[in-house]
């Protein structure tokens, strides 16, 4: 008895194995058509753009005073101004950094004053400047 009932549980680990062999085959070719349909669809989109890069830029005079102006600003908005003003005297403005830094520096006094809990910088520049926006020359 007990040999048939190996026999028995032999044939269905068998059947088991060929199932699982089958459903892994089925959904390998699955993946492998849908690998496929990928890759045609990047052909075909492939196709659609013009592989000549010269083509892909357009030459533009740039004012380089405006652009050393827009780093020199994002310097001093972030805070290290020393970087800004080396920036500046490097590059032969040192006459712009006055202007732009002066702005940041009052920010960054306000934003000192307010985490020490102290507004009343924010409230003096507030009422000094009710009439106009705080705004920053050559800001991007």
């Amino acid at each position: 008895m007990e040999l048939n009932s190996v026999k028995d549980d032999f044939n269905r680990v068998t059947k088991k194995q060929k199932s699982s062999s089958s459903k892994a085959r089925e959904l390998l070719d699955q993946i492998r058509q849908e690998i496929e349909r990928a890759l045609e669809s990047m052909w075909s989109v492939e196709k659609c753009f013009n592989p000549d890069i010269s083509r892909a830029h357009r030459n533009i005079d740039m004012d380089t005073r405006t652009i050393n102006q827009i780093i020199a600003n994002h310097f001093y908005r972030q805070g290290p101004f020393d970087v800004g003003d080396h920036f500046l005297s490097a590059v032969g403005e040192p006459e712009s950094a006055a202007i732009m830094k002066s702005l940041f520096l009052e920010m960054y006094q306000i934003l000192q004053a307010m985490q020490n809990q102290n507004l009343e910088p924010a409230l003096n520049r507030a009422a000094t400047n009710s009439d106009k926006p705080l705004k920053v020359e050559g800001r991007c």
